[in-house]
């Protein structure tokens, strides 16, 4: 088996084959003519988060709901979080 798992490795490197991280994506598209930014690529901090359901904004933040089916592992179930501009 361990060989296999390393036999994997190598194809992927040799590839350049990119896999999925862990967490939500999440991204933001500035002016019209410009291409999306990400803002986050895993999860806004927590890699159990894989998906962004909410976003409501006021003039000083950005509030965003996650989906997080990881009840009972401890950096699970959903939360909500508050991104400002730096």
């Amino acid at each position: 088996m361990a060989g296999t798992v390393g036999m994997w490795a190598v194809t992927v490197r040799l590839l350049n084959i990119a896999l999925p991280k862990p967490g939500a994506d999440l991204f933001r598209f500035g002016n019209r003519n410009k291409s999306a930014v990400a803002e986050s690529l895993r999860g806004l901090g927590n890699d159990t988060n894989d998906g962004v359901r909410t976003l409501v904004s006021d003039k000083k933040a950005l509030y965003v709901g996650t989906a997080n089916p990881m009840n009972l592992h401890p950096d699970g179930g959903w939360e909500l979080l508050q991104l400002k501009k730096d």
